[in-house]
């Protein structure tokens, strides 16, 4: 089967963790996002040491282009990413409260 590249964005989920791959005598900082779209789905993203300068924090935004793959244990599927091109910066925009006066309108009804 032909290798899959997607791209994937959404804010990172849980503590970002570091595993060690033995095989290749590296550490690896893995981070799960929630997938943009209607389905939502969780999506383990896998940062090579090329990455290592890039923050990442729980609750940050980031969009991520790189290798895909899928894991179905048949109660579970799960899916895999290996960055290749990254996206993370820039603040987050929180809504400020705004002021809302008790006025009555005069309203003719929708419908």
């Amino acid at each position: 089967m032909a290798d899959k590249y997607i791209t994937v964005a959404g804010f990172i989920q849980f503590p970002v963790e570091e595993r060690e791959i033995e095989s290749l005598n590296t550490t690896v900082r893995n981070a799960t996002i929630k997938n943009i779209g209607e389905a939502g789905a969780l999506i383990s993203i896998s940062f090579f040491p090329e990455f290592d300068e890039l923050e990442l924090n729980e609750g940050d935004f980031i969009a991520v282009d790189g290798k895909y793959n899928q894991n179905d244990t048949g109660d579970k599927v799960y899916h895999n990413l290996t960055a290749y091109a990254v996206w993370a910066g820039g603040s987050p925009f929180e809504k400020k409260e705004r002021e809302v006066a008790n006025k009555k309108r005069k309203t003719a009804g929708r419908f």
